[in-house]
């Protein structure tokens, strides 16, 4: 929380208090009174919101990292249709709809498909995705500078931002890369972690790939 908002935060919860304050030692409480301390708490309220949106919003967007890469579209081949609609088009989804810019999905030792902004495009799974494999839960880096293990994502571009991987069983993973540090929300997580979730019942079912 910067300055302003932090300012416009502390002001909110004092003029709460003092309304509080003000409504249980006033001795004679009238209709208009009670609409002056309603106006006074709304009021107050409303600055304390501010600040805490402001400081959400600016968290989501800070700036965009200029990375080099080319912009791909790459499934294996030998799939089944229905596994390559539902891999094009939900990846397509997920590079639209949220602030993702490469996605890549990885089983049984393959990639599956890869697309977006990509470098190499080589990958192999390392201790960051083999410790989300291992205890299956999502994994979102939000600053990838601060994971001492970002360097096995290189390989997919060079200095992902940020990152959110999601196992697939034992067998693989689905990776999320952002342009942004704290780009994905909340809502981004779910559309992710619900597709991965998708992919994987459907891989489930295939006994060769």
């Amino acid at each position: 929380m910067n300055s302003i908002n932090s300012i416009t935060f502390y002001v909110g919860i004092i003029l709460l208090l003092l309304t509080i304050v003000n409504f249980f030692t006033s001795s004679e409480i009238s209709p208009s009174f009670t609409r002056s301390e309603a106006i006074g708490s709304i009021s107050s309220i409303l600055l304390i919101l501010k600040a805490l949106l402001s400081t959400e919003y600016k968290s989501n967007n800070g700036e965009a990292i200029n990375l080099k890469g080319s912009n791909v579209l790459k499934i294996k081949d030998g799939l089944p249709d229905n596994i390559k609609v539902e891999l094009g088009w939900g990846s397509q989804l997920l590079l639209t709809a949220t602030p993702g810019i490469v996605i890549l999905v990885y089983w049984k030792d393959a990639i599956l498909i890869i697309r977006g902004l990509v470098g190499n495009g080589f990958y192999i799974p390392g201790s960051v995705t083999k410790s989300v494999i291992e205890k299956q839960k999502l994994l979102s880096l939000v600053n990838t500078k601060l994971y001492p293990g970002r360097k096995e994502f290189d390989g997919i571009l060079d200095n992902l931002p940020s990152i959110m991987i999601y196992p697939l069983g034992d067998s693989g993973c689905v990776i999320l890369g952002g342009a942004k540090e704290r780009c994905f929300s909340i809502s981004d997580e779910k559309w992710f972690v619900g597709w991965s979730k998708k992919v994987y019942s459907l891989l489930q079912s295939l006994q060769d790939l």
